[in-house]
């Protein structure tokens, strides 16, 4: 009896240790996992973000100078609509990987996106309504980039997220 108490206390212990030790180690894992799975997604989101944004910049830049060729408005284009694409998938999954707030974030910004500029007969109205339009778009996409790193920082729990 003293000789079984003597090997099957510290197997005990040993098993008990390992168990425990094995979860600790599978919850940090998933952690770990999930935050990197999160800056990769707000990552992808802000390359987004920036198409969107160097898309407007152009086309305000096209309205004043005239001088955005067919070839570099086909590659806004697609840039601009693979943005458009991945903003959709992300919206799609949902709260799934990055903050309640992000989503509602971009579900408005994506609401916004979906305006259309004006035509051609309002274009040539006073007042340059293309150029506006545009304008109030890049500013629309720079303002909800902002709110999104706010909101992103402090998903993530960084250090340096302000308040």
């Amino acid at each position: 009896m003293d000789m079984a108490s003597t090997f099957i206390v510290p197997l005990l212990v040993a098993l008990t240790t390992a168990l425990v030790t094995s979860l600790v180690a599978l919850r940090n894992f998933r952690r770990e996992r999930m935050w990197d799975l999160k800056v990769e997604t707000y990552d992808s989101i802000f390359a987004a973000l920036y198409d969107f944004y160097e898309f407007f910049r152009k086309q305000v830049q096209s309205e004043v100078f005239d001088d955005l060729d067919e070839e570099e408005l086909e590659a806004e284009k697609e840039s601009y609509n693979e943005a458009s694409y991945y903003l959709g998938s992300i919206l799609f999954t949902g709260e799934f990987i990055i903050h309640p707030k992000a989503v509602k974030e971009l579900e408005e910004l994506n609401r916004n996106l979906q305006l259309k500029e004006p035509g051609f007969l309002e274009n040539l109205l006073p007042g340059h309504k293309r150029y506006k339009f545009y304008k109030a778009q890049k500013s629309l996409v720079s303002e909800s980039t902002d709110r999104l790193r706010i909101i992103a920082k402090k998903d993530l729990k960084a250090k340096w997220a302000s308040s």
